[in-house]
């Protein structure tokens, strides 16, 4: 099973707002993982995947707080210990 911390990269970088799946490759392509790819200067995912992804990416810490909280139930549950 893949670790929780590449899932996690892998929903925020897929779920982004201007995120389609051309520049989602051209992302994984250049920066070769989706957390080196959220890890890359906005400078990056505007060259290579355009200013709305660049944009969508920039603003996704708003929702992280969400998402942790939604993850860690995810890992807790398939740890056996959902609460």
């Amino acid at each position: 099973m893949p670790d929780l911390d590449d899932l996690r990269a892998w929903r925020q970088l897929s779920h982004a707002s201007g995120v389609g799946r051309a520049s989602l490759r051209r992302l994984l392509t250049v920066c070769g993982s989706p957390q080196a790819a959220l890890d890359a200067p906005q400078a990056l995912w505007q060259e290579h995947a355009g200013a709305s992804a660049a944009q969508g990416l920039a603003a996704r810490h708003d929702s992280d707080a969400a998402a942790d909280a939604a993850w860690g139930a995810t890992a807790r549950w398939l740890d056996g210990n959902a609460q």
